[in-house]
């Protein structure tokens, strides 16, 4: 057997090294969905190709549990109020955000049995053609699907779900037709000013043993189902989005708590792991209230934005809580100084059985209220740093993000 010559060595190495500079054999980064199991599923693109360009700000609006309600109400209900009935007072903030996403709380389908009949006690459904046109009709282009009632009607109504918002051309995450696609974020990039801002939203749903075991509700290897978010997943997740996309600025948006309650411990453990695994930003849905705000290492926490459009009767005065919720407005500028980010949070009225099924911002007697809640359930810092303020919308709440103002907790 001959040996190797010096240059066919030379060539070997020549090879080898034109292979990795042109990547022939490198993988995408985390964020840009470009799996092949993952495109082979017809999912829209997630990622912007080109930038959007604004002269000075951009606004993106979180928006918290979100269902037309269906499955609560017979037909006389719709008759009597037709869908943007639900969203007339909240219209203008909606149509005022450059992008708005959405904890989309219900699947999409018209299947009329569901494989969890006798086990759930909630089974949510919305009308497959009447929710994705008013989400649309209202700007609201990305849902969460990363929650308790995705899987409702089992993987044919997730698929039945999907098509509708494809058809409507609304971008969802947070779920898919397998793992992968389960775990892509969202991904925008834009300029502000002399500014580039790079923002991911990754979803996912904490981890319930029952939804495991009884329900089949996450997504595993190549089955459908919804983001689990144990511990060991959100590391992994977030720190390969995080090491793939250094400069972004990366929200996380889990699903999580006790209905009509404050935060668990369980919520705290999960929360600071996001940060610590490089999330800059936790905003929480899922309670149907809005729960603490608390910074950790230098990075706020909403622990629950609360319901957004949700149209159950709601059990607030049962469970003898205040029936309120926010609506987090993430302001991106363009300064003298550079580029700031502020968080600005709306208090919401959200008792359907007093409101009439049309949440409402609050008045300035429950302004009051919300913030001597908030005061209250968070830690005393948050005093010194938030401010409260009125606009065309209505009251307000603000939080500095970037650049931050006085932390309590050291940077991450």
């Amino acid at each position: 057997m001959k040996k190797p010559t010096i240059i066919s060595v030379i060539l070997v190495i020549a090879i080898i090294a034109f292979i990795l500079q042109y990547g022939l054999f490198t993988s995408q980064p985390v964020s840009e969905p470009h799996y092949n199991d993952y495109w082979s599923l017809n999912q829209p693109r997630l990622i912007s190709e080109e930038n959007l360009l604004t002269n000075n700000a951009i606004n993106v609006l979180f928006v918290g549990d979100t269902s037309f309600g269906e499955n609560y109400h017979g037909r006389n209900f719709f008759e009597n109020r037709q869908y943007d009935f639900f969203l007339e007072k909240l219209a203008p903030v909606l149509k005022q955000s450059d992008f708005v996403i959405a904890n989309l709380e219900t699947p999409i389908t018209n299947l009329l049995i569901s494989p969890l009949d006798g086990k759930k006690k909630y089974i949510h459904w919305g009308d497959i053609n009447q929710t994705p046109k008013t989400l649309k009709k209202h700007n609201i282009h990305y849902v969460s699907l990363a929650n308790n009632h995705t899987m409702d009607y089992g993987g044919g109504g997730l698929q039945q779900t999907i098509d509708a918002l494809n058809k409507h051309q609304i971008q969802w995450f947070g779920a898919g037709l397998n793992v992968s696609q389960a775990a892509q974020p969202i991904y925008k990039r834009f300029v502000i000013g002399q500014n580039t801002f790079q923002l991911i939203v990754s979803a996912g749903f904490e981890h319930r043993i029952h939804y495991q075991t009884k329900y089949n509700y996450y997504a595993t290897g190549n089955t459908s189902g919804v983001n689990r978010w144990k511990r060991q997943e959100v590391i992994n997740q977030l720190r390969k989005i995080r090491r793939s996309n250094t400069e972004a600025f990366i929200v996380a948006y889990p699903h999580w708590g006790k209905n009509y309650s404050f935060k668990t411990k369980r919520q705290t453990k999960l929360a600071h792991t996001l940060i610590d695994a490089g999330a800059d930003l936790v905003i929480g849905h899922g309670a149907h209230i809005f729960q603490e705000i608390e910074k950790y290492r230098g990075h706020w926490i909403l622990y629950n934005l609360g319901n957004f459009v949700f149209n159950s009767p709601g059990r607030y005065q049962k469970m003898e809580v205040a029936p309120f919720s926010l609506i987090a407005k993430l302001n991106a500028s363009h300064q003298k100084t550079g580029l700031t980010l502020t968080l600005i949070l709306y208090p919401i009225f959200s008792d359907n059985r007093l409101s009439n099924y049309q949440p409402r911002p609050v008045t300035e007697k429950e302004i009051n209220k919300v913030q001597d809640i908030i005061f209250q359930k968070s830690p005393p810092y948050l005093k010194q740093q938030m401010r409260v303020g009125k606009d065309q919308t209505g009251f307000f709440l603000t939080l500095d993000v970037w650049p931050s103002s006085a932390n309590t907790q050291n940077s991450r």
